[in-house]
């Protein structure tokens, strides 16, 4: 079995409808990519005083970001798992991804622009790839 990751995640699709990994779920989240989803990049910008020394902050943005994520399912049904994953991430729904990471939760929401599911065999895990751009 894969080693437990210190994240957690909570989808909610528009419709209401949710997903969970990590946590007491039979989906282990890889490590890999998770930082995407705690870190924010950012742009301050500034424009010199015209009278004094320095200057002064226009305007604060985060910038658009694809966020990825990878799940592996341990449990027994995996051919379940499958079918209930590939019916979750449809991509005509937005999403909010709610990811917590050593007690602290940080979300997102935006459009989904990936997604893969493998299962070679019924004896083998199946595992997901599923990316959201997140516009802000």
């Amino acid at each position: 079995m894969a080693e437990r990751s210190p994240f957690s995640m909570r989808v909610v699709r528009s419709d209401g409808q949710e997903m969970s990994f990590g946590d007491g779920t039979q989906w282990v989240l890889s490590i890999n990519g998770m930082e995407d989803w705690i870190a924010l990049d950012y742009d301050v910008t500034t424009s010199e005083n015209v009278l004094s020394d320095g200057s002064y902050v226009v305007g604060k943005r985060v910038q658009e970001k694809d966020r990825t994520m990878e799940a592996v399912y341990w449990g027994k049904d995996r051919l379940s798992a499958r079918n209930a994953a590939i019916s979750f991430f449809n991509p005509k729904f937005s999403f909010q991804a709610y990811v917590t990471y050593f007690g602290r939760t940080r979300w997102c929401e935006g459009e989904q622009i990936g997604f893969d599911c493998q299962m070679v065999t019924e004896s083998t895990p199946t595992k997901i790839v599923w990316t959201l751009l997140c516009p802000d």
